[in-house]
């Protein structure tokens, strides 16, 4: 079973309406645009179109999301309406599979589904505190940066980019993970240590997970990431690194059969 917050799936639904950037449109056309893809592709079904289009075209779809996000932001921001048997008090939208035939939603076993809703909830506090981590780490790396730490930087994104995805995409995730221990090593911090570092395996779970369609956006992100480490933009940097993190993970939800988790831990 897959938790989506219902604001993703609102931002989902406006990337996969007809919506366009260039054109204006009143909150009613956006909250309509959002009804109608919902109705009809479901919100794994628009989850799933974002997913192909992040692996497919992975800069424009980062500028469309952005945009989508936006847009849903400012549709829906009034409070929404009282949640309905689908969403938890925690504002999140449960993606529950159709019940079998005679069995109601209170009829037993369907409490079973607590402990799921409970452990989704955890690993997104955890995801938030990767996120949080690393776009720090990022922010503080900038400010210490030096032309020797470029340099390493430099050279494991090339020899990352210069792995095969298709065949060697188990160590081709490993070298992309590696850019966090180098950042960690630049901040240089004893006590964000412990998390930045175990990050590095977490985020190469989820890249092995999501598979190889996902290598043209890592790429992509990993440039930007070391253009602004270049110029000194610490800001750009820990947005760039944000971004990249909360895309990938998203992701990697999707990829996960229902029940299975990726192992998020938090430093201890």
């Amino acid at each position: 079973m897959a938790y989506l917050s219902i604001g993703a799936v609102r931002a989902d639904a406006v990337f996969v309406s007809g919506l366009r950037r260039r054109d204006e449109f009143s909150t009613d056309q956006v909250r309509q645009a959002v009804s109608t893809a919902i109705r009809a592709f479901g919100c794994s079904g628009c989850a799933g179109r974002v997913a192909q289009e992040f692996g497919d075209h992975p800069e424009t779809a980062v500028i469309r999301m952005r945009w989508a996000r936006g847009v849903a932001r400012e549709a829906f921001a009034d409070p929404p309406p009282e949640p309905g048997p689908d969403a938890d008090a925690g504002g999140f939208l449960a993606i529950r599979p159709r019940l079998p035939a005679g069995q109601a939603s209170g009829s037993p076993g369907t409490g079973q589904r607590e402990p799921a809703r409970f452990a989704a909830s955890g690993r997104r506090l955890m995801e938030e505190g990767m996120i949080q981590a690393q776009a720090m780490a990022a922010r503080i790396a900038c400010a210490r940066m030096t032309m020797l730490h470029l340099t390493e930087l430099h050279q494991s994104v090339e020899r990352a980019c210069c792995l095969t995805a298709r065949s060697q995409w188990d160590r081709k995730a490993a070298a992309h993970a590696q850019i966090f221990r180098l950042l960690a090593d630049v901040v240089d911090d004893p006590l964000l240590a412990p998390q930045l570092t175990g990050d590095a395996a977490s985020v190469r779970e989820v890249m092995l997970a999501v598979g190889h369609a996902a290598d043209g956006m890592i790429v992509s992100s990993r440039r930007r990431l070391l253009a602004h480490l270049r110029a000194g933009d610490g800001e750009g940097a820990a947005l760039e690194m944000e971004e990249h993190l909360r895309v990938l993970l998203y992701m990697g939800r999707l990829a996960l059969p229902s029940g299975s988790a990726i192992a998020v831990e938090a430093a201890t």
